[in-house]
């Protein structure tokens, strides 16, 4: 395909006093791009290292907590033969690569340990930049380091046959990326925190149930436990077989350390917190244990899903009773009621055929507090509702939904379908 060379152009203008004004242009020839690094001296060399063409970047490996490796990448923009060039733009800097040795799916390089800098090392890469090229020069260039720092474990490889590794993002119209395939080796602490979460149940005042929590090492270099403590003051204790942090678990090791978890209720109340693992896990650096126990209170509804009505002659309405229960541990308080058509619609056509005894609009404050059934001198473990249905419009079917609002905390809003049909 022959290309028409560019040729410059001129453009004539008139000033307010008529005196012509040339403004003279020549289009510039758009940016190619070259990747060169640094393949001797590969980590933490200085900034004037040499650098040479290249298509793949390899770390080595890396441990945790050690000097990360640094390599040094240049991004060159090349002048065509001696005509104006435009400068090269890069959008976009990003590393993906997978995890041979887990056979994993793609991964953000962030996750694994890699990021980029500028040339101090210290500051990140700031992104898009541009690489001119100055006059009289043959090319630009603009240099900035690509960091592994060991953090993700395993052993990360980035193919550009694959789409993966180092990819620039540059306005080359020959090819919308750049690409430099990635290896580095990660060796880097993994936690592993089992169970995640520990639900007590139901546990008397004044008495004391225990539950463990095991600490492992899924990675390839020692983990350190640095600190361990509950995310508020509650009635949970703990004490672990290694006595309290610091201690180190190694590399690939199932069982490494066991927390025991004590729970001693202090009332009749619900217990929640958390257990928060601080170590040098680069990804996870504070693991977290749900925790909860205590006297949970249940709402039970009879009948459970449907109310049903019968239609009755005009104009005498039907009443119907829900009998609203406390089947779990611990007080609930049934706090409000309402009543609104399907999907919550409160100017559906049969709302204002259901009302119930006691309430004069909806919603309705209730607040009826509910004692266990198990609880001994429980008296008032359960409240009945009357709900009247009268038809007000004679209409064959009607549907509406009475919602019931209640702490427990399982199922706080509690839909009962009302019918008459």
């Amino acid at each position: 395909m022959r290309t028409r060379a560019a040729t410059s152009s001129n453009l004539q203008i008139q000033s307010n006093a008529g005196q012509p004004i040339a403004i003279r242009a020549q289009p510039a020839q758009p940016p190619t791009i070259a990747v060169r690094c640094a393949r001797r001296d590969k980590c933490n060399t200085a900034p004037d290292v040499a650098v040479e063409a290249c298509t793949s970047l390899s770390f080595g490996s890396i441990s945790l907590g050690d000097p990360p490796c640094d390599i040094i990448v240049e991004v060159q923009n090349s002048r065509s033969a001696s005509a104006l060039t435009a400068p090269l733009v890069v959008d976009r800097a990003d590393i993906y690569v997978v995890n041979t040795e887990q056979l994993g799916a793609q991964v953000d390089g962030r996750t694994a340990g890699f990021s980029f800098y500028e040339l101090d090392g210290t500051t990140p890469l700031a992104v898009p930049f541009e690489v001119p090229i100055p006059a009289g020069a043959p090319t630009g260039s603009r240099r900035f380091k690509v960091r592994f720092d060991g953090a993700g474990s395993g052993t990360w490889f980035g193919q550009t046959t694959e789409g993966r590794g180092l990819r620039l993002h540059h306005d080359d119209p020959r090819s919308p990326v750049a690409g430099v395939t990635v290896t580095a080796i990660g060796a880097a602490p993994a936690i592993t925190i089992l169970p995640s979460s520990i639900d007590f149940g139901p546990v008397a005042a004044g008495s004391t149930r225990e539950a463990t929590v095991v600490i492992g090492n899924s990675g390839s270099s020692p983990l350190t436990v640095r600190d361990i403590r509950f995310e508020t003051r509650t009635t949970f204790t703990f004490f672990t077989d290694r006595g309290l942090p610091p201690f180190s678990i190694p590399a690939n090791t199932i069982s490494g350390a066991t927390v025991t978890i004590t729970y001693t209720p202090q009332g009749a109340s619900q217990d929640i917190d958390r257990l928060l693992i601080g170590s040098n896990d680069g990804l996870t650096p504070v693991g977290v244990v749900s925790l909860r126990g205590g006297l949970t209170p249940r709402v039970r509804v009879d009948p459970q899903d449907v109310l049903i009505f019968p239609l009755p002659p005009q104009p005498a309405p039907v009443r119907e009773r829900a009998r609203i229960s406390n089947v779990g541990y611990g007080d609930v308080i049934v706090q409000r009621i309402d009543i609104a058509g399907p999907n919550g619609d409160r100017l559906a056509s049969s709302v204002d055929d259901f009302t119930v005894t006691g309430c004069p609009a909806m919603p309705c404050t209730l607040n009826r507090t509910l004692c266990p059934q198990s609880s001994p001198g429980c008296t008032a473990s359960s409240t009945e509702l009357e709900i009247v249905y009268s038809n007000n419009d004679a209409s064959a079917q009607d549907l509406a939904e009475l919602s019931i609002e209640s702490t427990d905390p399982l199922n706080p809003r509690y839909v009962l379908v009302l019918s008459a049909e």
